[in-house]
């Protein structure tokens, strides 16, 4: 294993903590606000509990949590309206390509199809990790609002259940989300 290379992987994995989500800055006006890494576990420890729940690959599930955002530790956290999903898109698979060349060689084409997997968004597995970042921001917001931050700013992110109806939010997610809401 080349030390070297590794040693960038730890890097990045760390960077992700002092990598503010830029949306909580900017549209929720919240200066402390949570880092991606913080993001991330929340993500992950919400989806091994589902995942569990319904069935899924729990590991893998974990897994696409974890590498979901590690992009950002190049390329920052970009608001959607900041760039185009397709600059957006290519600028995480070039940083991803970066960050899974410093994985040991003996487990790098994992990582690389795990990413693949996700960026394809056609299994259980990556929808449960993408419907419950969309829940996940939501249920922070939640916890910003109960933390006396203004709702003003913070609205936008407590519609999230309004695109339930027709949506493909598993049906179990949409009804936790919606008791949710209404208890909001």
């Amino acid at each position: 294993m080349n030390d070297y290379k590794f040693s960038n992987l730890i890097d990045y994995i760390l960077k992700l903590k002092t990598i503010k989500r830029t949306g909580w800055i900017s549209k929720a006006k919240i200066l402390k606000a949570e880092s991606v890494a913080d993001h991330s576990y929340s993500l992950t420890a919400l989806s091994m509990v589902f995942s569990d729940l319904l069935g899924l690959d729990t590991e893998k599930v974990m897994k696409l949590c974890i590498i979901h955002d590690l992009a950002e530790s190049i390329i920052g956290d970009y608001m959607p309206e900041e760039i185009s999903v397709l600059e957006k898109h290519t600028k995480e698979d070039n940083a991803m390509k970066v960050i899974i060349s410093s994985f040991p060689s003996k487990i790098a084409i994992l990582y690389s199809e795990l990413w693949k997997e996700y960026t394809l968004n056609q299994t259980k597995e990556v929808h449960l990790v993408k419907q419950l970042d969309k829940i996940e921001m939501f249920l922070q917001a939640n916890q910003y609002f109960r933390n006396g931050y203004s709702f003003e700013f913070l609205s936008q992110f407590l519609k999230v259940s309004g695109n339930i109806e027709g949506s493909d939010f598993h049906p179990t997610l949409a009804n936790i989300l919606k008791h949710l809401d209404k208890n909001s």
